[in-house]
């Protein structure tokens, strides 16, 4: 069994269908990135799927092809994420909202995981979109809709799937260790508000 073998992809995809901001968030970035916004960019952020999801998406479009690693570091990453699939999409121009993979649903945010193990919101994926979106300074515009899908998302991905669960909750531990630091407390996006 491998990771995301639990998980129904459709349904998932069918969950997470809000955009993040009544805008085009994309308009924040892409006018500094030659108009692609950055999230759309593989030379910046490289999607990782589960492998079911990739597999379903190659069935439902052409949208998506593997990720081919050049650099070291870039097959380093590849190697650390053997378990998934490192994908690229033909980009913003060309893209497909329903075809969409839940990496790009989900970014910049993950979830946060009290001290009880709890999911008590969304936070700002500070080390996969920290300098590259520039969302965080919008807190107030991430929509109601959104979060409510993105917990819903979250809740059963780690119910059903025990290796992304451990992993979500090791990610929020280092979040709280990294504030703990700097004194602040860490911004949660839930249903109620920031």
């Amino acid at each position: 069994m491998t990771i995301g073998d639990a998980l129904d992809f459709k349904r998932l995809y069918s969950i997470l269908t809000a955009p993040v901001t009544a805008f085009d968030c994309g308009q924040l970035c892409a006018p500094t990135n030659g108009g692609v916004p950055v999230c759309c960019e593989s030379e910046k952020v490289v999607p990782v799927l589960y492998r079911g999801e990739f597999a379903m998406l190659m069935q439902r479009t052409g949208l998506w092809r593997p990720f081919v690693a050049e650099t070291k570091a870039e097959k380093r990453m590849q190697r650390e994420l053997s378990d998934y699939t490192l994908a690229v999409c033909k980009r913003a121009a060309h893209c497909e909202r329903e075809n969409r993979s839940l990496n790009c649903r989900t970014f910049p945010f993950a979830p946060y995981f009290d001290h009880e193990r709890v999911l008590a919101g969304l936070v700002f994926d500070y080390e996969a979109a920290e300098g590259k979106c520039p969302l965080i300074g919008f807190a107030g515009s991430v929509t109601i809709t959104y979060i409510e899908q993105s917990v819903q998302y979250w809740s059963e991905v780690c119910t059903l799937d025990r290796d992304e669960a451990d992993f979500q909750w090791e990610e929020s531990i280092k979040l709280r260790a990294v504030f703990g630091r700097k004194r602040k407390g860490i911004p949660v996006w839930t249903v109620a508000g920031v």
